[in-house]
């Protein structure tokens, strides 16, 4: 019987095994002198996990996502509230047509 990679319980005969891409190490390459260089490289692999790995996996992809359109659309409503008030800004103070005086 094969084993999670993640949490090492036995995943049964009767259950298809999943293979999901997982983290399997780190490498940390550190450059000592004059300069302070510090390299991190994460090193991932196709591995066995059970179902309850696999799904907590994918609840995290799916949260890291949300995070990530959450975090797209809160720049693109800053950007357009920037904007906006720039707009309303550079109008003419007078209500003219703002073509510089014309």
């Amino acid at each position: 019987m094969p084993r999670c990679y993640l949490c090492s319980k036995l995943i049964p005969v009767e259950d298809r095994p999943l293979r999901r891409r997982v983290r399997v190490g780190e490498i940390e390459k550190k450059k000592y002198g004059a300069e302070r260089a510090r390299f991190v490289q994460s090193q991932y692999g196709m591995r066995v996990v059970c179902k309850s790995c696999a799904a907590f996996q994918e609840h995290r992809a799916r949260q890291k996502e949300l995070l990530e359109l959450h975090l797209f659309l809160t720049a693109v409503v800053v950007v357009g509230l920037v904007s906006l008030a720039f707009w309303i800004l550079r109008k003419d103070p007078a209500g003219g047509a703002g073509f510089g005086g014309v």
